[in-house]
């Protein structure tokens, strides 16, 4: 399969899958055909066979464990926003919203990301301001 193909057969969600699928069987089906041209018994075959999934399983359970992680990253600094988006809310006798619990994990955390920063500009704002109002009731 060449650039191109798997190009468009990426554009989907399914394509991309059945496209894996039918790779790692032709994959199979080429190293068969070479074992078999080379005179590989049947059970050596399944033995390396056995190799190919082993591989192939390490790698997917790396990749599975890695993508729980960085989902946990995400979590667990949706708990340090919302905690962050609290403490200014208090400080600033304002509220902030909390995304809608249908949203994904990385909307969360976005929408979380941004409230704070939100919040952080608006301390700053109201500390200049406050810094302005002394300075003036200092000159008069």
């Amino acid at each position: 399969m060449n650039g191109m193909e798997l190009d468009e057969s990426f554009k989907s969600l399914a394509g991309a899958r059945d496209t894996c699928t039918n790779l790692l069987t032709q994959w199979i089906d080429d190293l068969q055909e070479l074992w078999g041209e080379v005179g590989i018994p049947p059970e050596q075959q399944i033995t390396r066979i056995k190799v190919v999934y082993e591989n192939l399983s390490e790698l997917m359970r790396a990749m599975v464990d890695e993508e729980k992680s960085r989902r946990d990253g995400y979590i667990e600094n949706i708990t340090k926003c919302r905690a962050e988006c609290m403490r200014l809310a208090e400080e600033l006798e304002t509220t902030f919203e909390e995304p809608p619990e249908d949203f994904t994990v990385l909307r969360k955390e976005k929408v979380l990301r941004n409230q704070v920063k939100q919040l952080i500009k608006e301390r700053q704002l109201r500390l200049r301001e406050a810094i302005n109002l002394r300075t003036q009731e200092g000159e008069l």
